[in-house]
């Protein structure tokens, strides 16, 4: 999740960012180490996201929001 935009900015934040599949993302970065993240969808929906040498399948219910964090 943070790799793209880490090498660049070491601490940041992103709010509202529509991904692939109508996912809303939010995530905290501090570090280039991830604080916070969170993504909904806005339909029901599975989608796989990638944080360093991990890739998960996360099920998404349209409108909930879920912890990515707490998947990892």
């Amino acid at each position: 999740m943070v790799a793209g935009v880490t090498t660049n900015w070491a601490e940041g934040e992103i709010s509202g960012l529509v991904a692939r599949g109508a996912i809303i993302v939010d995530m905290e970065w501090n570090d280039g180490q991830l604080q916070s993240a969170f993504v909904k969808a806005k339909y029901d929906t599975t989608c796989k996201i990638k944080y360093k040498d991990r890739i998960i399948e996360v099920r998404l219910a349209a409108g909930r929001r879920v912890d990515v964090k707490k998947l990892l």
